[in-house]
């Protein structure tokens, strides 16, 4: 499974969050910042107050005579201690009246006072040749702690607002990279189509890569076109002179049967350009893409191509080839095609064995299949796959032909619609090539192209 923080959706929805927690941070700094200031300047506001009416209380008491200063200070923080300001007189930055807890801030004016968490608010003013401070606890470790809460509720809230619109809008934006990719998912290698990648969708950067794929794949068509083009060229080239040259070859074989020593080396000469005409027809064929391959589809039963197969075998192979057909294995295909798939496959199990080969044919759902089994060597798990390929030999070290027997047969399975594979055996090989049976090819299989 994909990780989905590597996608394009996921490296948005990750940078959404990390950008909208941050903004949340720096919006709510911006928010306790201001809400701080405000809250300052109405503590101001009410300390100045009090320090304007403790001055008018001063100017009164120093008319009519009638008490001390300290009894005034004592009168005035009497009535305020339910609000929460305390008031001290200074001369000199002495005290001289007033409460002992109320600090001098030094100046006229307001300023906090004291170390952080315990910091108290305080407003000077000048009075004659006193100074009158007004004070009060600002409550700065009940404000920290809802100023914490706060810039941490704004954090989660934005990053969550951040990431779910993120995702539905980074789906969105990515629709036409996603589309893009399932097109591109759905060509075949062998059979490119630039023309789904011709129309733009709108999207800058998207269309510019459907641009370089419509290019790309064009070109790509253009030159497998040009290589079909050649390979039937070819075919038809080199067929004609190498039959020519087998049938010269026997004919001088048969006029010169008198002479045993030239009438032999003229039939070997004529078997080897039989094999050489054959591995030509294979190299040809598999230079053609499986989908490419122009053949007239017909009813063929596949337990009849077997069977003819094995009667065609020298006596001391036929011996050793157990056929057993279950049912016809109606399939829909053409009987050269399948006639070389089915000796390849039954060559290759003979070549690599001492054993007895078993042929099966049966029916599956909608499936025809053909098991071919020996009990030879086996092939390595790790190469199960490549045996498939065109001169890839599981056993190099032995001389048992060019390694196109099983690319044949995968390339012509692949051409009827079926497949072909080694299945996981303990001992010995087994191979099951499997065919969409004739009434299913009908229904969902479109004809081969003619």
């Amino acid at each position: 499974m994909v990780d989905w923080r590597r996608g394009i959706v996921g490296r948005v929805t990750l940078a959404a969050i990390a950008s909208t927690a941050l903004g949340g941070l720096i919006a709510s700094a911006v928010a306790i910042a201001a809400v701080d200031w405000l809250i300052a300047r109405h503590a101001d506001r009410r300390l100045l107050g009090a320090t304007a009416t403790l001055a008018g209380e001063l100017e009164e008491e120093l008319r009519e005579q009638d008490g001390t200063l300290r009894e005034v200070l004592d009168d005035e923080n009497h009535e305020l201690v339910t609000s929460g300001i305390r008031l001290a007189l200074y001369q000199r930055e002495t005290r001289i009246a007033g409460d002992a807890w109320v600090p001098y801030p030094g100046v006229a004016g307001c300023a906090s006072l004291g170390r952080v968490g315990r910091r108290v608010r305080a407003c000077a003013r000048t009075h004659e040749a006193y100074v009158i401070v007004a004070a009060e606890d600002g409550e700065e470790r009940v404000l920290s702690w809802f100023y914490l809460v706060a810039g941490l509720a704004a954090v989660c809230v934005g990053a969550s607002i951040g990431g779910g619109a993120s995702v539905r809008l980074s789906r969105w934006a990515v629709r036409p990279l996603s589309e893009l990719t399932q097109t591109l998912t759905g060509q075949a290698l062998d059979k490119p189509q630039p023309a789904p990648f011709r129309e733009p969708v709108g999207v800058a950067e998207v269309d510019a890569v459907r641009q370089a794929l419509y290019e790309t794949l064009s070109r790509l068509s253009d030159h497998l076109a040009a290589l079909e083009r050649f390979a039937a060229d070819a075919a038809h080239e080199l067929r004609t002179p190498l039959t020519l040259l087998k049938g010269e070859l026997e004919l001088l074989a048969e006029e010169t049967r008198n002479d045993e020593l030239v009438s032999r080396r003229l039939s070997h000469a004529a078997a080897r350009a039989t094999r050489l005409a054959e591995l030509t027809e294979s190299l040809l064929f598999l230079a053609l893409p499986s989908k490419s391959l122009a053949f007239d589809a017909h009813a063929i039963a596949l337990a009849d191509i077997v069977n003819d197969v094995v009667h065609d075998l020298g006596p001391a192979q036929r011996d050793r080839v157990e056929v057993i057909t279950d049912a016809e294995g109606l399939v829909r295909g053409d009987p050269t095609l399948l006639t070389a798939l089915v000796r390849n496959a039954v060559d290759n199990a003979l070549k690599h064995a001492d054993t007895p080969v078993r042929v099966h044919v049966a029916d599956a759902p909608q499936r025809v299949t053909m098991s071919i089994t020996d009990r030879g060597p086996g092939i390595d798990r790790d190469l199960v796959e490549r045996v498939f390929e065109p001169f890839f030999r599981a056993h190099p070290d032995k001389s048992l032909g060019y390694g196109l027997g099983l690319a044949l047969v995968g390339h012509v399975a692949r051409a009827h619609g079926g497949n072909a594979a080694f299945a996981d055996t303990t001992t010995g090989t087994e191979l099951t090539v499997s065919f969409p049976s004739w009434a299913s090819a009908l229904d969902t299989a479109e004809p081969p192209a003619t």
